[in-house]
């Protein structure tokens, strides 16, 4: 209690200095208002700008050859922050009220969780943003995440205006001409929206002879400095104005950049008024950013393909420097999977040159379509994806996030053009460290990343209880979100079944992320005048009671989840909050929420010491039952034996031709010869297109066409328990069954959050699988795994040719798979469908079997009376599953009656798959799997005894001619000095 009372005390300390910081700004505001007047300009009469609004003069104002250069950079109001679960109005009501009657699709601006520098030491951080066209949350943001995951984008909450973020924002916009008259606003489009980099298409500009090659932008701002006769700061313009005026008026592109960026500019290039190109360097870090502006007109294809060249030709410039990334923005009018009628072929050529060099689009890598990104003339509903970002692979291991803006034609300009964006960690360029980091960690390793994820460790029993409540109220809103009619009886489809898959995924990912730090953290969120201020267009004091009152609607639920956080403690950390938000309680129920911050902060932190101690004890006892229960481990923990690892940072390559060896260290080449190798599994590109495809027993050679017809035996309700549907026993029992501590997929859902799921969870993850079984479709999102190269036996010595490949799986997928692969078990193993000396993984049989006849054989020969010789022969098929052919297995799935829908299941875990290997620096790029199946798939096994038994088949029943037979021949000799003596023996195969 006397910590508590400590804290408190440093609490109303800094309480005061927030007085005394009020009143100071206070004064600020009323030397602003006293000076607008003078700083306001001919668009002063905007309803957007208000008498706080920082002001620039324009450029022509202003010798900017030699500006005095200021070391501050500007950035002025912060991003709105919008609340997770609520639609927050980005523009004024009319504008809106026009939108939702245009489109059911909701426009927001991303969300980030406002920053504070008394919150550094929060434990989890997250943030989710709404998609342009489906208004749902998109939880893609996780799948990467850096190794210095705790900091996420975001914005002070300070009240002195000067902001300061941890990313960096960088986008692309078509603002169709008028660049002259649109350039204040598109720079107060560029300080409102926090860029740091944002590339400029279409400014239909020629004439490079009247405008400068470079330019500086003076910003103001009256809350730094008060004399409108000196800049803030400035932003840096460079344009390139070279295109024909008479053959292409609308060329010209620019880009502009902070203060911050330029002092890391270095050679600038232009080409034709449609390419423009920049180098920034950093300690270890090369970048290169083009900007361009590809014709709309199709019939201009000679132009067009000349800067495609000349794109290229760039890229492969750059990539011969040491750490050099690539970042590719602009106007490419083109749709990457557009009909050719609008997108000819040859016009996507630059695409299919952008995956060649591992660029990826970021806008599809964080959605699951591309975003349209060019509006309708008749209103502004999104049509078409021609506005791209593709980046290097370690640029998007670094970006929290990838969306398009929204331009308001009312309060900003006009363009029917969204601008893409991408929101990627500071970290990556600059090399200071915020205190969480530099607190954590001795070495920052940028290039290091690791996924988020839920330390079950620190989980307990009521944790587990408020995860398990969690989970059903996030599933619940997302089902009424996405999909009310889950339960109805509508015929299941792809779609729906795509769509279920989603709801899953995201509540549980939601539930992951909802602890009671960011309960806190997103409340304290709302006490934001600046906040206020900028969502109702007007001064604090002057908001009216409606939207006073809409906007504080939800505080019953924040009170409500306040007061749930003192179950967790033995003394209450929230009370006196009162029932309705007002201004006169506004600030004192602001400083009640933050000192219950800061005491949860150091309640966690003492529960913390309390579980280590804990788990010290807890690992001496397992430490002691080691010696008993499991020696390995004990013997592996006293001489600290660590399981053996790769590490895919270096590699050796062996060139096919000359069989020299080179060992490479650039990740772009590993990733290549890695991807190269899982793909192809040491066959040649001739190998593998001469596999046959078997469409039907006809394609089959004639001597085996009649083992592979469908065995008629077999009665036609043999399969009625394996198309049952799938009942909650069975997914509780089989979800109990499951181990933990095991790798997640690509969505990161473990074994351990299913286990801790809601009931009514479980009710609609049943409802899942029997729309699955129904319709006979997987989720698309299934066909994604990633896969971990594992060292063989012998020293892998940096040779991708001595690893395992350990596939990771979708545990949901798994879970599914298991169920099926269950139900198959118990029909073939209780009718007598397969072959008898091919049961060895079927239930009640093993492979004990055939080696108790082989131990019985060898024993017969050793008789002493009757000893004989005797040969082995044993087979070992290398990489046995990788080189199933999936033809030939639908075939043999036919020949035992597997129904056709769950044929078809079975073939699509098979077919359409895509693997990322995990390696030090990240994923490699997605390669398709072209052959085999997955050694890691539950139903596999079953899988390798189905595709062989028509071979026992042939073996068991067919007559074999001699030809055909194994035959082996030796010759025995009886006198070494006669070789006439010499007999020729021969043994033939037998079964």
């Amino acid at each position: 209690m006397d910590k508590i009372q400590d804290i408190q005390n440093t609490l109303e300390s800094i309480n005061r200095i927030d007085q005394m910081q009020n009143t100071i700004l206070q004064m600020v505001k009323e030397i602003k208002n006293q000076q607008s007047t003078n700083k306001r300009n001919s668009r002063s009469s905007s309803p957007r700008f208000s008498q706080n609004h920082p002001r620039r003069k324009s450029a022509d104002e202003f010798n900017l050859n030699t500006p005095k250069p200021r070391s501050r950079q500007y950035q002025t109001s912060p991003l709105t922050s919008h609340n997770s679960h609520e639609q927050q109005p980005d523009f004024n009501s009319d504008y809106q009220e026009y939108q939702a009657q245009q489109s059911e699709t909701s426009s927001q601006q991303e969300y980030f969780p406002p920053h504070n520098e008394e919150m550094d030491d929060i434990d989890i951080h997250t943030v989710i943003a709404n998609s342009e066209t489906t208004d749902q949350p998109t939880f893609n943001i996780f799948n990467l995440i850096p190794t210095n995951w705790d900091h996420y984008p975001s914005y002070s909450t300070n009240n002195n205006n000067h902001y300061t973020t941890d990313y960096l924002k960088i986008g692309s916009l078509n603002i169709q001409r008028g660049f002259q008259t649109k350039l204040n606003f598109i720079t107060d489009f560029f300080i409102t929206h926090n860029f740091a980099i944002l590339g400029l298409t279409e400014i239909g500009i020629t004439q490079p002879h009247l405008f400068p090659l470079k330019q500086l932008i003076p910003i103001y701002n009256p809350a730094l400095n008060n004399d409108p006769s000196h800049p803030s700061g400035y932003l840096t313009l460079i344009k390139d104005t070279n295109g024909d005026p008479f053959n292409d008026p609308s060329s010209g592109v620019v880009i502009l950049l902070t203060e911050r960026l330029t002092k890391h500019l270095g050679k600038i290039r232009t080409y034709k008024g449609r390419c423009i190109e920049i180098e920034l360097h950093f300690k270890n870090l090369h970048l290169l950013i083009i900007n361009t502006y590809i014709h709309a007109n199709n019939q201009k294809k000679e132009q067009i393909l000349d800067i495609y060249n000349h794109i290229n030709q760039s890229i492969n410039k750059h990539k011969t420097l040491p750490h050099s990334h690539i970042i590719i923005m602009g106007g490419f009018n083109a749709n990457p999977k557009g009909t050719p009628s609008y997108t000819p072929s040859w016009k996507k050529e630059i695409f299919r040159s952008f995956k060649k060099h591992h660029l990826i689009n970021t806008i599809k890598f964080f959605h699951d379509n591309l975003l349209p990104t060019r509006v309708n003339r008749e209103g502004p509903i999104p049509t078409s994806a021609i506005d791209h970002i593709y980046t290097s692979q370690h640029i998007i291991e670094n970006t929290f996030f990838s969306d398009v803006h929204t331009i308001n034609p009312n309060l900003e300009f006009t363009t029917d053009h969204k601008a893409p964006f991408i929101i990627i960690d500071v970290n990556l360029f600059f090399f200071h460290k915020t205190l969480k980091t530099q607190n954590n960690l001795i070495t920052h390793r940028p290039s290091q990343w690791k996924k988020l994820k839920y330390n079950y460790n620190q989980m307990d029993e009521e944790k587990w209880k408020i995860y398990t409540k969690r989970s059903s109220s996030h599933l619940n809103k997302n089902i009424h979100q996405w999909l009310p009619d889950a339960y109805s009886e509508i015929r299941p489809s792809k779609y729906r079944v795509n769509k279920k898959w989603k709801i899953i995924k995201y509540s549980i990912k939601a539930t992951n992320y909802d602890n009671i730090i960011i309960v806190i953290h997103n409340t304290i969120s709302r006490f934001s005048k600046s906040k206020l201020e900028h969502i109702n267009q007007t001064s604090f004091e002057s908001i009216s009671s409606k939207k006073w009152n809409d906007y504080w609607s939800n505080w019953p639920s924040l009170r409500w989840n306040l007061y749930n956080i003192n179950k967790l403690f033995e003394i209450p950390v929230f009370t006196q909050l009162p029932l309705q938000i007002s201004r006169a309680n506004f600030k004192q129920t602001k400083h009640i929420i933050q000192k219950g911050l800061y005491t949860c902060k150091e309640l966690l932190k003492d529960h913390q010491l309390k579980y280590d101690l804990n788990n010290i004890d807890k690992y001496i006892i397992q430490r002691n039952n080691n010696i008993i229960s499991n020696q390995r481990k004990m013997i592996n923990s006293i001489l600290d034996r660590k399981p053996r690892t790769i590490h895919l940072d270096r590699l050796i390559i062996t060139d096919p031709n000359t069989q020299a060896q080179t060992l490479t260290r650039c990740p772009v080449t590993i990733a290549s010869h890695v991807n190269e190798h899982f793909q192809t599994l040491g066959q040649s590109a001739q190998n593998i297109e001469s596999t046959p495809n078997y469409h039907s027993t006809d394609d089959i050679p004639h001597k085996f066409r009649e083992i592979y017809q469908r065995i008629l035996q077999i009665l036609p309700n043999t399969y009625d328990s394996v198309l049952a549907l799938i009942t909650l026993e069975e997914v509780t029992s089989t979800v109990s069954s499951l181990p933990n501590h095991k790798a997640s997929g690509v969505s990161g859902i473990t074994y351990e959050d299913i286990k801790h799921l809601h009931t009514n969870f479980f009710d609609f993850i049943v409802n899942f699988f029997n729309d699955i079984l129904s319709s006979g479709f997987l989720p698309n999102g299934w066909n994604n795994a990633h896969l971990y190269p594992i060292p063989k036996p012998t020293d892998w010595g940096n040779d991708i040719k001595n690893t395992h490949p350990i596939i990771l799986l979708e545990t949901f997928h798994k879970l599914f798979i298991k169920i099926i692969t269950s139900h198959l078990h118990n029909v073939l193993s209780n009718a007598n469908i397969l072959q008898p000396n091919n049961r060895a993984g079927l239930s009640g049989e093993s492979t004990f079997q055939p080696l108790q006849h082989l131990t019985h054989t060898i024993e017969m020969a050793n008789l002493k009376n009757h000893k004989q010789e005797l040969w082995i022969g044993l087979q070992d098929l290398s990489k046995a599953y990788d080189r199933i052919n999936t033809s030939l297995l639908k075939l043999s799935l036919q020949r035992i009656g597997i129904p056709n829908k769950i044929n078809a299941l079975i073939l699509q875990l098979f077919t359409n798959r895509y693997n990322q290997v995990i390696t030090p620096i990240g994923y490699t790029p997605q390669y398709k799997v072209i052959q085999g199946i997955d050694q890691g798939e539950v139903i596999s096994p079953l899988m390798w005894i189905v595709y062989y038994d028509p071979s026992f088949a042939y073996i068991n029943t067919a007559p074999i001619p001699e030809e055909d037979r194994f035959t082996i021949s030796v010759i025995r000799k009886k006198n070494i000095w006669d070789s006439s003596t010499d007999r020729n023996i021969k043994y033939t195969l037998s079964v």
